[in-house]
């Protein structure tokens, strides 16, 4: 009992924690009758938290928000599920047993997340929005746990939105094909921008998810990386705090921090690093295409890339200093490449 008026003290703490940004509105809740049952509403579903021994259940209640926040548990726990608190008719509502409130909180604040907001209609800039035929990249009506592949499929729309200007006002007379020559350079960077954050939020997924998993040995590559990032005075500590994965996962983020994701070396190297090996070679022989072609192909876009961002899309070797040229065809080819490698990994993932 003195467990439940603890926890209790602490969640009431946490709901005004949390709705102190005035984006969040999340409500606490604790049953009448079994009182260490407690909850917070807001999203599509609800998350439980009840106290066990020394520790916290944590508990996803509803289709939706199961759906949602699964993976986000499991790499917040650095594990799968420990049960269901619900078996009929059919197991549902898992739950992951802690030891750590710290876990409690990033849960709640994650699922806070979750809660929709209003969506933005009318005039923007004293201007009225245009009639363009765009795909909004973060749907109003549900705020979702990101996997890597959303991630790259909410980026590679805003390059095909950009595209699709093109296509929605290439009638207007008063418009010529010069002026959409900014939006195909945009459109490059964003394709190998969205790759780019595609692999990296693979990598720290897998990262995680490897050092999970105590049944098999990491390998050698992987080892090696980790042992560089961490000396053996944060090893030894993160050893004593039983936190190696949090520590972990922060120093990949910095280290990632100041790299990029582009090009053949660096994608293979360091899906290599997590399990996927020859991935030009796997992805070629899924779509039968040739391999060094879509290799020829990426360098190609991403080598451009570089040029549009860090020279304008000019020829600084020349003078006077020449702009390249560009059109739709060259900037639709450059997404459907993208769109076709990271949906192949996606794929490959799966299936392993």
């Amino acid at each position: 009992m003195e467990n439940t008026k603890i926890l209790k003290s602490k969640l009431i703490q946490l709901e005004e924690e949390v709705n102190s940004n005035p984006i969040y509105n999340i409500k606490f809740h604790q049953q009448k009758v079994t009182k260490e049952k407690m909850s917070f509403s807001g999203a599509d579903g609800r998350i439980w938290i009840q106290p066990f021994h020394s520790g916290y259940d944590i508990c996803l209640s509803g289709k939706s928000i199961e759906k949602q926040m699964y993976e986000f548990m499991c790499n917040l726990c650095g594990k799968n599920h420990n049960g269901y608190k619900q078996t009929k008719p059919e197991p549902h509502s898992p739950f992951w047993r802690v030891v750590d409130f710290k876990l409690v909180k990033k849960a709640v604040y994650h699922y806070a997340n979750y809660m929709t907001e209003p969506e933005t209609k009318g005039e923007v800039g004293g201007k009225k929005n245009p009639n363009v035929d765009a795909i909004t990249s973060s749907p109003n009506d549900e705020i979702k746990s990101l996997t890597a592949y959303d991630i790259f499929e909410k980026c590679i729309i805003r390059a095909e939105n950009l595209i699709s200007v093109h296509s929605s006002t290439e009638k207007i007379k008063e418009i010529s094909e010069e002026h959409y020559c900014d939006c195909f350079r945009a459109a490059i960077v964003l394709s190998i921008s969205a790759l780019d954050a595609f692999i990296r939020k693979i990598v720290i997924t897998e990262i995680r998810r490897l050092l999970s998993d105590d049944t098999k040995e990491i390998n050698k590559e992987l080892s090696e990386y980790i042992k560089n990032l961490l000396n053996q005075d944060k090893l030894l500590e993160a050893a004593r705090k039983y936190n190696l994965l949090e520590k972990v996962e922060a120093a990949v983020k910095d280290d990632f921090s100041t790299k990029s994701f582009q090009g053949e070396w660096k994608i293979n190297s360091y899906l290599n690093m997590v399990g996927y090996k020859d991935i030009f070679s796997a992805v070629s022989i899924k779509n039968d295409v040739n391999e060094k072609n879509l290799i020829k192909n990426l360098t190609l876009f991403t080598n451009r890339r570089h040029v549009i961002a860090h020279s304008g899309d000019y020829d600084l070797n020349q003078t006077p200093h020449k702009e390249h040229d560009i059109n739709k065809t060259y900037a639709d080819k450059c997404i459907k490449i993208v769109r076709l490698f990271a949906t192949t990994i996606h794929e490959i993932m799966e299936e392993k």
